[in-house]
């Protein structure tokens, strides 16, 4: 027994709408990468809220023909890429499972058909080309933007421990290409907790200083910060709780328990930072100067 399919064709467009009163609308621009013999196309909408969700489709539409007059600003794509949460900017240390996000914008707008011979939205690894990963089926527009912006995420699993970097390639509806870098590294999941970078700014400091430092967690933390002379008597502790970045930053006035702005001299300090159930634990040493 034969069967007949109809193989889909390319996709043009996938975005968000707001629905209100049982309609919607959404404006966008048709990429390049398209067939242009004006055959026939398919729109599929599916609708969803907390209590019902539901689908329709239209056949009667064609797909076809060129708009002259639409801008083009021959700019590609603007790129930004996350580890795990585009909350966490300027971080890089990841566990062996992390999500790498892609967040994508351009004016004229995105081209997400993948149907472009080496128009993909990509990931390539450590610039190997047989690491190349698609991001195409993976983006998701923002509400009611357009095609014009949206994130790709694309999850990695059991990485091996080590120093990596990451090329995002990207294009617009015009063709006009852009791509952006990230280096990261994979740190051990067994700890538990792993600090990286710890530094103070400025150091030697005045009056003021900021802690900085990086780590692997994806969860709330705590920290402390203890502060001694190089007799090793402890003139401060500096306390936060639920911290959720990945890039954290402590300021400190540079004043002890008393409350007095501490003499010129050199003095130590232990970061401590741990889980909020107390499960994991890592400290770190390090060592500032005053002066005034």
């Amino acid at each position: 027994m034969g069967y007949s399919v109809k193989q889909q064709g390319g996709l043009i467009f996938k975005g968000r709408a707001t629905v209100s009163d049982g309609r919607f609308e959404t404006e966008f621009v048709v990429p390049k990468d398209i067939s242009y013999e004006n055959r026939n196309g398919k729109i599929v909408a599916y609708v969803s809220n907390s209590t019902t969700d539901g689908v329709g489709y239209s056949g009667n539409i064609v797909v076809g023909g060129t708009n002259q007059n639409q801008p083009n600003d021959n700019k590609g794509p603007e790129i930004e890429i996350f580890f795990d949460d585009t909350n966490f900017e300027s971080s890089y240390l990841v566990n062996p499972n992390f999500t790498l996000i892609a967040k994508l914008k351009d004016q004229t707008g995105l081209n997400t058909t993948g149907t472009g011979i080496g128009h993909k939205l990509e990931a390539v690894l450590n610039d190997d080309a047989a690491n190349t990963y698609d991001l195409t089926n993976n983006f998701v527009g923002d509400l009611n933007s357009g095609g014009k912006s949206g994130l790709a995420k694309y999850t990695f699993n059991s990485m091996a421990q080590g120093d990596y970097k990451i090329k995002v390639k990207a294009w617009d509806v015009f063709n006009n290409f852009s791509f952006q870098e990230a280096a990261f590294t994979v740190v051990s999941a067994d700890k538990g907790i792993v600090i990286r970078d710890v530094v103070n700014y400025p150091n030697p400091m005045t009056s003021n200083t900021t802690f900085t430092f990086q780590h692997n967690y994806s969860s709330a933390f705590n920290t402390k910060i203890k502060i001694y002379t190089v007799a090793g008597r402890l003139i401060k502790t500096i306390e936060e709780s639920d911290l959720l970045e990945k890039f954290v930053k402590i300021d400190w006035d540079g004043r002890d328990e008393d409350g007095n702005q501490i003499a010129n001299g050199t003095y130590l300090y232990k970061l401590i930072v741990e889980s909020a159930d107390g499960s994991f634990k890592d400290n770190i040493l390090g060592k500032l100067a005053v002066i005034k």
